[in-house]
């Protein structure tokens, strides 16, 4: 099992640029009043036979001939079942797929969030040529990033993210927004 859902994250947002996705739309919402966190994977990829689809949280089925087991999808599946969760997967063929999952906040099996900024970031500088959205919510306030946005910052060069300067004036861009929505509770965060 990861131990973060940060980790979780990442993970599904790679299955997206397997799927030859040129968008995708990551939104996580927490409400504390209602003890919930949901996340949302969007993207425009290729999309999942609906014949497949059930078999995608079964560990022994994979597409990948890389390796035998995939175990992305069956293991938030696991972790969103143990928590009072569930997870929701819809696809269709050349439009895309959504991921859907949640779970009770403070459910003491939930992983915590770790380090979501490394994990936005990976994505982004990994996949440059991937339009990326990303909106966090927390109790109602939100913070939101995409990359084309981030492309008129950078006078329209992403390999600018590969500078480390430009690097950590984003990821402390995205801590200082994340405080604000959390409160000023930056131990939330991650938890």
């Amino acid at each position: 099992m990861m131990k973060e859902l940060s980790m979780h994250i990442l993970d599904l947002l790679e299955n997206s640029t397997k799927a030859n996705a040129n968008k995708v739309i990551l939104n996580i919402t927490i409400n504390t009043h209602k003890d919930i966190i949901e996340i949302e994977i969007i993207d425009n990829g290729k999309g999942i036979p609906k014949e497949k689809i059930n078999k995608l949280f079964d560990p022994f089925y994979t597409t990948r001939t890389t390796r035998r087991v995939g175990l992305g999808l069956p293991l938030i599946k696991q972790t969103a079942l143990s928590c009072n969760g569930d997870v929701v997967l819809q696809s269709e063929l050349n439009k895309g797929t959504r991921l859907f999952f949640y779970m009770q906040y403070s459910h003491i099996d939930r992983p915590p969030m770790g380090d979501l900024i490394t994990t936005i970031l990976s994505f982004i500088i990994g996949n440059k040529n991937i339009d990326f959205y990303y909106k966090h919510c927390y109790n109602k306030k939100c913070f939101n990033l995409n990359t084309g946005e981030l492309l008129k910052q950078l006078d329209g060069d992403l390999s600018m993210l590969d500078n480390p300067d430009v690097y950590n004036f984003l990821h402390d861009y995205i801590l200082e927004n994340l405080t604000l929505i959390y409160g000023g509770k930056k131990d939330e965060i991650f938890s």
